[in-house]
């Protein structure tokens, strides 16, 4: 996901991720070329489809978050 320089609410992040998936693991941290902010990754163990289209809208609704992606590994 990426997030605006100067983020605070991490913890509702990973809070989020962790009530939604078996496991998490920050993954990295970078700050992609042409973007004004910096791309966290997380490998997340989800249950299912459903669970995965919920975080991604719950990682959505944070103010700050400017994009959040799911990809299956």
């Amino acid at each position: 996901m990426r997030v605006a320089h100067g983020f605070a609410d991490l913890a509702r992040l990973e809070s989020a991720i962790a009530a939604a998936g078996a496991g998490a693991e920050l993954a990295s941290i970078t700050q992609p070329k042409g973007f004004d902010g910096i791309q966290r990754t997380w490998d997340v163990t989800l249950p299912d489809a459903n669970a995965a289209e919920r975080l991604a809208t719950e990682l959505r609704s944070v103010q700050g978050v400017s994009a959040a992606e799911i990809r299956r590994a």
